[in-house]
């Protein structure tokens, strides 16, 4: 049995260097972890968010936070709905106006604002931003 294929030496008889699995940049323990792109890490914070790990999700979120300076939508977002279903209302505001800024065409950001303002008594701004959300 030759040995050199499961090591990833297989010489297919080209001239493409073949790669040895020990040297794949991705398998290197003495390299830094490659992340997965922000579509991966956004369906992470999902998952959790849906099976109620909002600690890991939080945690999740918060290192988006750092690699974006904050500027990640979905994390103001999912983090939003995390802190209302906490009862953290005023905080989950700031976050779904925090998506507002970042992405002002979203009508779905406005409409959170919009429930944030009703939990809060503040009906008549609540109604104002649901117009505006059309």
């Amino acid at each position: 049995m030759n040995h050199s294929a499961l090591n990833g030496n297989i010489n297919s008889g080209s001239n493409v260097p073949s790669r040895s699995i020990s040297t794949h940049p991705h398998l290197q323990e003495d390299r830094e972890p490659i992340f997965p792109p922000i579509e991966a890490r956004n369906g992470m914070i999902y998952t959790r968010y849906v099976r109620k790990e909002f600690d890991i999700c939080k945690l999740l979120i918060e290192e988006e936070f750092e690699k974006t300076n904050y500027h990640h939508e979905y994390g103001h977002y999912v983090l939003g709905l995390i802190l209302r279903q906490e009862g953290k209302i005023q905080e989950s505001m700031e976050h779904f106006q925090k998506c507002h800024s970042l992405n002002p065409r979203n009508v779905e950001n406005i409409k959170q604002v919009a429930r944030s303002l009703f939990l809060l008594g503040r009906h008549e701004l609540a109604a104002e931003a649901y117009l505006e959300a059309g």
